[in-house]
């Protein structure tokens, strides 16, 4: 062992110190350079902010002699529950000694990183004994402070010791998709101000996107699904503290997938249990509908915006968050949204004097809504839910200036982002977010357009009403045919 040699706990971050009961949760640490020939390492817990007293959890790992890491051989080889995404030294998978469902073995070395899965009782009926080495059943991690101790045991990190004290309590977060990166950043951001957990570390079962994993990993939906879920609503029995009924957060609406975390787990169990009115849940969205934006303006010079996230006001389903107006020989992009195209345009994002068109132009409105109270169907995982209703159309109604109807029509609550403009082709869709497009090309005024969110079913819903002043114009457009690239 080197003079400089030591060991760190990277995982629980010091920013995710504070976890939900009954939370299972990873312990991972990296080695000094000067560890070239790594060994095994015991991870302990105990209650109390120091490691005194039995550990309630010992999870021990066993490498090979030889070269002092964990070798597939003592990993589970068939295992049917999860999807291998190139990783297959992962700590979930061990199985040596005791066995694939003892929780003592689930720890695993690298010549960089060790890694240990530590269970705190909400997966506790899923692929495990849930018991100690002498085959007593685990006590939950309620509430409290614990100690993890990590203890290097063989080769060139004997003696090697590291602790970190984290707390078991009700959670608030503050939630979002962590893509695009100029959202993520905003997500953790916003988290930081307002003193709220952002669950940047890796869930067990999800042992992927770590930097130490260089885009590998492996997934086990039934065990990060349940972890994910009750940082959100607590609904394990037992616990002390926090509880379905009093379910924090604060969640950023963009660029949520129907098949995201966001969607099926953090949304859905907000729905499942009623939370969508909670004036303890705050839906948030960024005013510009971006969280950031450069755009090409009509002389060809460029503008840029930053959007503030703030939240739905009270009762509030439906906000716009700005009026793109561009020449309509540039083509519809109905539902479409690209930050590098370079279409000229014209943007507004202050709407209290409505918006300006000419006959010429598309106007594009921009908006959000937000989640209403629905029923959920769970998927073939546990805690995958799908929402059994949403603002699924926008009914548009345009009157003239006399008050004659110009257009009655609906449009689908359903944006389409690609930041890529070397991949066109892989788009985020947005189940929150609508980009509708139009062309008012006759009477010049003041034309009134009207919003109504509908449901799945063709409802109108409460509090998903705007109504917009969109000036019209005679005039033809100066920029026509210049030869950008369009994808659609």
């Amino acid at each position: 062992m080197g003079w400089g040699a030591s060991l760190t706990i990277d995982m629980p971050s010091d920013l995710q110190s504070t976890l939900a009961e009954k939370r299972d949760f990873y312990v991972t640490g990296s080695f000094s350079p000067d560890i070239v020939k790594p060994g095994d390492v015991r991870v302990e817990l105990y209650r109390g902010n120091a490691p005194v007293g039995a550990p309630i959890r010992v999870m021990q790992s066993s490498v090979d002699p030889a070269l002092g890491v964990t070798t597939t051989a003592t990993m589970e080889q068939h295992y049917s529950g999860g999807l291998d995404w190139g990783q297959t030294i992962v700590p979930d998978l061990s199985n040596y000694p005791g066995g694939f469902y003892f929780p003592g073995n689930k720890a695993v070395i690298t010549r960089m990183w060790y890694a240990a899965t530590v269970l705190g009782g909400c997966t506790k009926d899923f692929d495990t004994s849930y018991t100690d080495d002498l085959g007593n059943p685990l006590e939950d991690l309620t509430s409290g402070t614990y100690t993890i101790l990590v203890t290097g045991l063989t080769n060139d990190i004997a003696g090697l010791t590291t602790t970190k004290t984290i707390t078991f309590a009700r959670t608030h977060l503050a939630l979002g998709r962590f893509s695009p990166e100029n959202h993520k950043m905003r997500v953790a951001e916003y988290g930081a101000a307002h003193n709220e957990i952002v669950a940047f570390d890796l869930f067990p079962g999800y042992f992927t996107s770590a930097p130490f994993l260089n885009g590998k990993g492996y997934e086990i939906n039934n065990r990060w699904r349940p972890n994910n879920a009750i940082e959100i609503v607590n609904d394990m029995p037992g616990t002390l503290v926090d509880f379905i009924s009093n379910a924090v957060n604060d969640l950023i609406l963009y660029n949520v997938r129907e098949d995201s975390a966001t969607q099926q787990v953090e949304i859905g169990m907000m729905l499942k249990y009623n939370h969508a009115d909670s004036p303890q849940i705050i839906w948030l969205y960024y005013d510009i509908g971006e969280p950031d934006m450069v755009y090409t303006k009509p002389d060809l010079t460029t503008a840029g915006l930053y959007g503030l996230i703030v939240p739905f006001s009270s009762g509030e389903r439906l906000a716009i968050n700005r009026v793109e107006t561009r020449c309509a020989s540039t083509g519809f992009h109905e539902n479409n949204f690209k930050p590098w195209d370079p279409t000229p345009k014209t943007v507004d994002v202050d709407l209290s004097d409505g918006a300006q068109a000419r006959t010429c132009d598309i106007f594009s409105i921009f908006g959000v809504v937000k989640p209403i109270p629905a029923g959920v169907t769970e998927g073939p995982y546990h805690y995958q839910f799908t929402a059994d209703n949403r603002i699924a159309k926008i009914h548009y109604v345009i009157r003239a200036p006399g008050g004659g109807e110009v257009l009655n029509e609906q449009r689908d609550v359903n944006l389409v982002r690609n930041y890529d403009i070397n991949n066109p082709t892989k788009p985020y869709a947005s189940n929150c977010e609508f980009n509708n497009e139009f062309q008012i090309s006759g009477a010049s005024g003041a034309h009134t357009v009207s919003l109504t969110g509908l449901d799945k079913n063709g409802t109108e819903v409460a509090g998903a009403q705007k109504t917009l002043t969109v000036n019209i114009t005679s005039g033809e457009c100066a920029v026509a045919a210049q030869n950008y690239i369009w994808y659609y």
